[in-house]
């Protein structure tokens, strides 16, 4: 399947959102299932990732999604867990330049003794739709748009992660 069919297929269980589970495998096949979690949200967006990489969540059509998410309501939420930061990093990686004006993007990082417990990365977005990779070191994940069930228990174990993970740091350019 060619990006363009990929990407209508995903659109597709977006709008169904029928919990059917499907693989993806790449970068421009996250960024497409990213794109869609972030246009279907309607209240809160949680993202567990190593470094937020650049060619994910600094593409156009993913910021775009992002602002207006958070420029929606000021009670949308999004929050972020990295296993590793840099605030001069930030200060040039797209997504947070973008984004940076939002007081309802949160930024957190993870201890390395709370890295240690698990190994993924995902995205759930209002505890029904997400995006798991169960190898945090490889792209390939699973993608469910509409498991309320499964939803649940990762935004659990995300506000868990979210609670060990030290004080909000700033988004703010420098």
């Amino acid at each position: 399947m060619n990006l363009q069919e990929y990407r209508e297929f995903v659109r597709s269980q977006a709008l169904r959102s029928e919990g059917d589970a499907f693989f993806n495998s790449s970068i421009d096949h996250a960024s497409v299932v990213v794109e869609n979690l972030f246009s279907i949200a309607k209240k809160e967006i949680s993202i567990l990732s190593g470094s937020f990489n650049p060619r994910v969540y600094g593409r156009e059509d993913i910021i775009r999604e992002a602002r207006f998410f958070l420029a929606m309501s000021s009670n949308n939420r999004l929050r972020i867990i990295l296993e590793s930061d840099s605030e001069p990093d930030r200060t040039v990686h797209p997504f947070f330049k973008a984004c940076c004006e939002f007081s309802n993007l949160e930024l957190k990082v993870a201890p390395p003794g709370l890295q240690e417990r698990y190994n993924f990365h995902f995205i759930v977005v209002d505890d029904r739709s997400f995006r798991y990779e169960n190898n945090k070191d490889k792209p390939a994940a699973i993608a469910v748009f509409g498991d309320r069930e499964i939803g649940e228990q990762l935004g659990k174990m995300y506000s868990d992660l979210w609670d060990q993970s030290g004080e909000p740091r700033s988004i703010k350019p420098i």
